[in-house]
């Protein structure tokens, strides 16, 4: 009578474990579900923000490097700064380019130019996860 007892016991706990282990299933299937929908979610803010290959003082070098100011914008002295909005995508590349606030003359076009030329950045990550990630990137516009 008690091995029938303890096989019972060790039936019941065999059981409980399977189940516990499927419950665990299911909900990692859960996260990789949420994670799923969230790589559509654009972010502002996360945990470590998108960068440069290099960082600032690269993408600085980059700008100026590959920054020709327009004709028109020469011609009219028009000087000041664009702010460029991009999303980081989870491989790096950069979409959704667009002009916050421009200055015309042709510089608004040259920033597009320069991100559009960008290499690939290192993505932002919220919670260990690459995410995409909006920016904003500003272009400074000055006459010698």
């Amino acid at each position: 009578m008690k091995i029938i007892q303890m096989f019972g016991t060790l039936l019941i706990v065999s059981l409980s474990f399977g189940a516990l282990a499927q419950e665990n299933k299911a909900l990692t299937q859960q996260q990789m579900d949420s994670i799923a929908q969230a790589s559509d979610e654009i972010y502002d803010l996360v945990e470590v923000m998108p960068q440069f290959p290099g960082g600032v003082d690269s993408l600085k070098a980059f700008i100026d490097k590959n920054m020709v100011y327009p004709a028109l914008a020469k011609e009219y002295k028009i000087a000041g700064t664009v702010y460029v909005s991009v999303v980081v995508e989870t491989d790096g590349s950069l979409s959704n380019i667009e002009v916050k606030r421009g200055i015309g003359g042709g510089c608004d076009e040259e920033a597009q130019r320069i991100i559009r030329n960008m290499p690939r950045w290192i993505p932002g990550t919220q919670r260990g996860i690459q995410v995409r990630t909006r920016c904003n990137i500003p272009f400074i516009f000055k006459l010698k």
